[in-house]
């Protein structure tokens, strides 16, 4: 994203989880967003600690209220972010 873009929206929203969704949700009313053919790597820190189908399910969930645009209930999930040990 450009960033201009992300200064006129006004950034993330810190109050939150999956932030990142909300910003582009936000961004894309008049806007046109692909996707950059790029290898990213991820970290699969939560998948081994709670196993595949509880964090796959709890992405789902989450993603699901977000694209409802119902955000209280995706912070009702307890999901920390960068307390993982290595």
């Amino acid at each position: 994203m450009r960033g201009s873009v992300f200064e006129e929206g006004r950034g993330f929203d810190p109050e939150l989880k999956f932030d990142d969704i909300e910003l582009v949700r936000r961004l894309s009313r008049g806007r046109r967003f692909g996707i950059v053919g790029e290898t990213v790597y991820v970290s699969d820190r939560r998948y081994k600690k709670y196993g595949v189908a509880r964090t796959f399910s709890q992405h789902l969930l989450m993603g699901v209220f977000f694209a409802l645009g119902r955000f209280d209930w995706a912070n009702r999930f307890d999901y920390e972010f960068g307390k993982h040990e290595s």
